[in-house]
C-alpha cells in the first residue's frame, strides 16, 4: 500500500476556492482608485488598478474589497469599491477566470506546502 502523507515528509493545507475579480471600471482614467485603508477618506495609492487587472479577493466589506493583484498593473495590494456611489456603476466583476500559475485543484483538495521538515 502506497505510504500515508504524513510518512513523506509533506505538511499539507486543504485549499479554499480562490474568488477573483476583474476590473472592469476606470477605462476612461487608466484604472480605478486604491485605497491604502478600508475607509473611502484613507489615503489613496500613487498608482491606479489597470482596467482588466484580475486580482485575489482578500476580504469583502459591503462593497470594499481589499485584494491582492494577480495580473495588470497597479498598486498588488489595497482596497477599492466595487461600484461608483454616485451612480452604482460596477468597477469590478466576479471574475470565473483562473489565477495565473499552477492549476487550480478542485474545492477540498490539499496542496503541498512544505516538503523540506526538520528532524
Amino acid at each position: 500500500s502506497a505510504p500515508s502523507p504524513a510518512t513523506v515528509g509533506g505538511v499539507f493545507a486543504p485549499l479554499a476556492r480562490e474568488r477573483l475579480w476583474e476590473v472592469t471600471g476606470g477605462g476612461d482614467k487608466g484604472g480605478i482608485l486604491v485605497r491604502i485603508g478600508k475607509d473611502t477618506a484613507s489615503p489613496a495609492e500613487a498608482n491606479r488598478l489597470s482596467t482588466g487587472a484580475l486580482v485575489k479577493e482578500l476580504e469583502l466589506d459591503g462593497e470594499r474589497l481589499r485584494y491582492r493583484r494577480l495580473t495588470g498593473t497597479g498598486p498588488d495590494t489595497g482596497w477599492v469599491s466595487t461600484k461608483l456611489k454616485s451612480d452604482g456603476k460596477e468597477l469590478l466583476t466576479r471574475s470565473s477566470k483562473q489565477a495565473p500559475g499552477p492549476p487550480v485543484l478542485p474545492e477540498g483538495s490539499w496542496q503541498v506546502l512544505y516538503n523540506d521538515l526538520p528532524g
